[in-house]
């Protein structure tokens, strides 16, 4: 047995071990319905904290996806959008219906209760995953509503 290529698995799989003991401990999934990292595509309309309400999202710039590839979700799913600074993906204003090509990742974000017995008080929505989808192209949209008439 190679204990070079060994010893790195033992490693990584003791901290999902702890966390897994922990009574509060939280499922890390993605929203859109996929694995981490694969890529895909969504469609939907791009919103932000005005739309969610959310303290957490202001600033942010996110889509409702209300498709992935060709399935219609039974209830859209909000994300936040993150893009390459090199690559050549805009992001459209807040409104309107888009569709990208890209794949669902996310980070850590906030600070752990157990943090502020060391800490002042601040307000702050806890230290959770947040998962966002990282850009790679902006296509053309296949299933934008119709405008109402007037």
């Amino acid at each position: 047995m190679n204990l070079f290529f060994a010893l790195p698995l033992v490693v990584l799989a003791s901290p999902m071990v702890a966390l897994a003991e922990e009574e509060d401990a939280a499922t890390i999934a993605p929203s859109l319905g996929a694995k981490f990292g694969v890529i895909m595509e969504i469609e939907g309309r791009v919103v932000d904290d005005r739309d969610t309400r959310q303290r957490s999202d202001l600033g942010k710039t996110l889509i409702e996806v209300h498709y992935v590839g060709e399935k219609k979700l039974p209830t859209p799913v909000v994300i936040g959008l993150a893009t390459f600074t090199f690559a050549d993906v805009k992001i459209p204003e807040r409104g309107a219906w888009v569709r990208f090509r890209g794949y669902e990742s996310g980070g850590f974000t906030g600070i752990p209760k157990a943090a502020f017995a060391d800490l002042p008080s601040v307000a702050t929505a806890g230290h959770r995953f947040v998962c966002e989808f990282q850009l790679t192209k902006a296509l053309d949209p296949k299933h934008a509503p119709s405008k109402p008439k007037q």
